[in-house]
């Protein structure tokens, strides 16, 4: 450090690089290409995401479903299609299923439109989560608020599975069988491979 004798002042130098340093900085960041913040700020509460084949991103909330075909770049508004608290693929099949608050839907055009499913004998239509098995596409689970976890082989006909998932508000499906399920009291709840049974004492 440098004193400053007293009844002297010190030079005030130029500021001018300070400039040109910053311009330099940001040409650079242009150049090699650093992360750029997305062209459009989404909004709304964060449900659900499923990435899709093209680079189609679809992104679900209380509105609907916002979908952008740049890998996220720009979206488009939420569609009013439900409140979409999860987005299933069907593997090996161009079909996904909606699924939230009074809605489950089907769409066949990578979410472009959406068509009722129907509840078929689920005792309730609030869904908290849904998940599709990876190795049998044809079998669903739904969890349903207050009540628990079903299955169906059909879409229509739904069997109880249990009722541990009362709280969930997430699911997945491994192949094999295996389900997890996030309970808002018990944490991370998981499954018997052998049972596809879901119960606090899985819990970890």
């Amino acid at each position: 450090m440098t004193a400053v004798r007293p009844g002297t002042a010190r030079r005030t130098r130029p500021l001018w690089w300070v400039g040109a340093l910053t311009g330099a900085g940001l040409l650079l960041a242009a150049y090699v290409g650093w992360p750029r913040p997305a062209a459009a700020t989404l909004s709304g509460d964060f449900h659900a995401l499923r990435a899709l084949p093209g680079g189609t991103v679809l992104y679900g909330q209380h509105a609907g479903v916002a979908r952008s075909t740049d890998g996220g770049r720009t979206w488009s508004a939420p569609d009013g299609a439900g409140d979409a608290m999860a987005l299933a693929v069907l593997p090996g099949q161009d079909t996904l299923i909606l699924a939230g608050h009074d809605v489950l839907k089907r769409s066949r055009d990578g979410g472009v439109t959406w068509q009722n499913q129907g509840f078929g004998n689920l005792p309730g239509t609030d869904l908290h989560g849904f998940a599709v098995r990876p190795d049998r596409p044809g079998t669903w689970y739904a969890n349903v608020a207050g009540r628990g976890l079903y299955r169906t082989a059909d879409g229509v006909t739904w069997q109880a599975v249990s009722p541990a998932t009362q709280d969930a508000m997430t699911l997945a499906a491994a192949p094999g069988g295996r389900l997890y399920a996030l309970s808002m009291s018990q944490g991370l709840v998981t499954s018997d491979r052998k049972s596809t049974r879901l119960n606090s004492s899985h819990r970890t």
